[in-house]
């Protein structure tokens, strides 16, 4: 339950639905609420249901949140005829139809995994959702939750965390989407109410990169999508040239999976792969540049691109590795060389994660200057990634600043990581490598080849 002296339960005007609010400011870190299940099931339907039956918290199962039982929507119209269905067998006939239908709503909307089964719990179910989350739960071995936050949170501010997991490479059209199909609302969050900075586009007029701004109510029936620049007060449209990237980036990725596949397959015989194989990393740069350049450093397409080089060089230097280790010469870049781009983009990941995180259009930009924006918990994720490079050789340069990376993400890395042994262990791993990963220092081949020169 959440705690009484550190959070309150208050009623949200506009749905009559429980909340949870801080009742003074919290840093990241704070455990804000625990809860043990309410129920517990593991066969669909019917297990929810009969878990239900023998549950001591019908009441508070039922006081949960759920669409209203009378709403037309298609989602809802298969669950009421799922409802009517086993109104009708032996084993819960003495259900009426309506709270058949209403715990089977409440489970679509808040059933948590655990183990290989799931649970309703009652605070889960009293925090809303928010695209820019404050809060992140996780269960225990016991099977109860923690509520912790997972950035700062002024007193007063209603607790959240995402439905749908990490949103910061996600447009605001793109998260209402899966709102609506999993979990029948609009989102009206704060964050979808802004100008969306992860669909920047030029203003063809003036260059300036502008916002789009999406509707802040449900559009009733089909509507048109404008750009509307601030500089020369005209409306455009760059949906057209959204699309085209689009599908030029999936094209790209699909490009990436044959020559990963490729690549494998030569592995698997003891031979190189074709030279051209490796091209396509050389095709991931070009297209993060393009993009960038065509649509400007914060839109989401950028965001995917870099993602892709990110993986791409990962996945290309481990390959590089391992055909060096069975003697196998490959062309192109060295894994030397993918490594050193492999931090990089690392970096520029975090970097527009950050922007997005506070609202920034810049796409990264801010990094490492005066406007650099606070670490942000999820992109924590993409430095442990990364660490791997740390057991490798790197310049000075190289490690200097991803060294820097970690020294900023070790907080939000220990908070993400330490619901076990084995997660605990990894960050005391990810501290070993930072204390003794090998440098390269800069000018020694040189030194080298005038030692051999003299």
């Amino acid at each position: 339950m959440p705690r009484a002296e550190l959070v309150d339960v208050a009623v949200d005007r506009d749905t009559g639905r429980r909340t949870l609010v801080a009742k003074r400011r919290f840093e990241a870190g704070e455990i804000l609420a625990t809860d043990s299940p309410l129920i517990v099931w593991s066969q669909a339907e019917a297990g929810l249901l009969k878990a239900f039956q023998a549950s001591e918290d019908q009441e508070t199962i039922l006081s949960l949140y759920s669409p209203a039982l009378d709403r037309q929507d298609e989602k809802i119209d298969d669950r009421r005829k799922k409802a009517a269905s086993l109104a009708r067998t032996k084993a819960f006939a003495a259900l009426e139809k309506d709270v058949i239908l209403k715990v089977l709503l409440v489970g679509d909307a808040f059933a948590h995994q655990f183990k290989k089964q799931s649970a309703l719990y009652e605070t889960a179910s009293a925090m809303r959702h928010d695209c820019a989350p404050n809060c992140r739960f996780r269960s225990t071995p016991d099977g109860s939750i923690e509520v912790t936050s997972i950035r700062h949170i002024p007193a007063g501010e209603t607790l959240s965390f995402s439905y749908i997991g990490v949103t910061w490479v996600q447009s605001t059209q793109e998260r209402r989407k899966l709102l609506r199909e999993s979990f029948e609302f609009f989102c009206v969050c704060r964050r979808c109410q802004a100008p969306d900075v992860l669909r920047s586009a030029p203003c063809p007029g003036c260059g300036n990169f502008c916002s789009l701004e999406e509707p802040i109510a449900p559009p009733q029936g089909p509507s048109s999508i404008f750009w509307h620049c601030p500089v020369c007060a005209k409306p455009f449209d760059a949906t057209l040239h959204e699309e085209q990237l689009n599908l030029d980036f999936k094209n790209l990725s699909e490009k990436v999976q044959k020559a990963s596949s490729q690549i494998r397959d030569a592995y698997s015989r003891g031979k190189a792969p074709p030279a051209k194989t490796w091209d396509v990393f050389k095709d991931c740069e070009d297209f993060n540049w393009r993009a960038a350049k065509e649509l400007g450093r914060g839109n989401v397409i950028v965001y995917r691109a870099t993602e892709l080089v990110v993986n791409t060089a990962r996945d290309f230097s481990v390959a590089k590795d391992s055909f060096t280790a069975q003697n196998i010469q490959t062309d192109g870049d060295s894994a030397e060389d993918l490594r050193r781009r492999w931090v990089e983009a690392t970096i520029r990941r975090v970097a527009q994660q950050e922007c997005a995180a506070a609202g920034c259009s810049k796409g990264g930009e801010c990094f490492a200057t005066e406007s650099e924006h606070p670490a942000v918990y999820e992109a924590a994720e993409t430095v442990c990634g990364c660490a791997p490079v740390l057991e490798t050789q790197l310049s000075s340069l190289e490690r200097e600043a991803f060294f820097d990376l970690c020294a900023k993400y070790r907080p939000m890395i220990r908070l993400m990581y330490d619901a076990s042994d084995e997660e605990k262990a990894r960050v005391e791993l990810l501290e070993s490598l930072l204390n003794a990963a090998p440098v390269e220092e800069e000018g020694a081949e040189e030194g080298v080849e005038e030692e051999k020169g003299a």
